[in-house]
């Protein structure tokens, strides 16, 4: 069985982070996430290093966010050849590459890094085998865009070391989004990231440890989040 959760929103959206200490960035679950940033809504955002960073290009409120946490300049040094999710300041989406937007020319606002595309241009362009992990049947995060412009959020449970709902494949994910009338998405973290937050609850089963009858948030470096319309702050 396939367990998943969907939230479809046109609401104002951002990327949180936790605040930086010193060399390493703080992680935090993605409801504590959601709670210090007044989300209604949330999901676990890109992957990250062992020393709590983004793994690629990072942007929170139109400044580039260090890796050393403590940067008055808060340039990101790495680039990535993955796709990501952003906002502009006037809140139009992007998806795709950070070095194919010029941040300063579409005032970009907010920028995470993903993965992959699994959905292009309303086809599923999912590749099992060009991602390391992309046949692993798995837990996954993903969000993407539909024609009408509304943003999907969707998180389906899993365990990989699970015999009972062990979640999908990247191929799997691309089906479901595009069934959901996803016209583009991409792949964010997954696996024991993969959480989903509404109303201040966390909503799916996640599994931090991958392992059974453990359910438990893991701390994650980004989280988008959904903020009211009436109180976008």
């Amino acid at each position: 069985n396939i367990v998943g959760y969907i939230f479809q929103t046109n609401n104002v959206l951002s990327v949180v982070t936790p605040t930086a200490i010193s060399q390493r960035q703080r992680l935090k679950n993605t409801l504590r996430q959601a709670k210090d940033n007044n989300c209604i809504a949330a999901i676990n955002g890109g992957p990250y290093n062992s020393d709590g960073t983004s793994s690629g290009p990072l942007v929170i409120q139109g400044r580039r966010v260090a890796k050393d946490g403590n940067s008055s300049t808060h340039v990101t040094t790495g680039t990535t050849n993955f796709v990501g999710f952003g906002t502009t300041q006037n809140q139009q989406w992007l998806m795709g590459s950070f070095d194919q937007f010029d941040a300063g020319a579409v005032n970009m606002w907010n920028f995470v890094t993903g993965f992959g595309w699994l959905v292009y241009n309303g086809e599923n362009v999912a590749k099992n085998t060009e991602n390391p992990t992309g046949a692993d049947i798995a837990a996954r995060t993903a969000i993407g865009l539909d024609r009408n412009s509304n943003i999907l959020f969707v998180v389906i449970d899993g365990c990989e070391r699970c015999s009972r709902n062990p979640g999908v494949t990247l191929e799997e994910i691309g089906s479901i989004l595009v069934n959901l009338g996803a016209w583009y998405a991409i792949n964010l973290d997954g696996g024991g990231s993969s959480t989903m937050v509404v109303d201040m609850k966390v909503v799916n089963q996640p599994t931090c440890l991958d392992v059974p009858f453990i359910v438990c948030q893991r701390p994650v470096a980004t989280v988008v989040c959904v903020k009211s319309t009436r109180y976008p702050w």
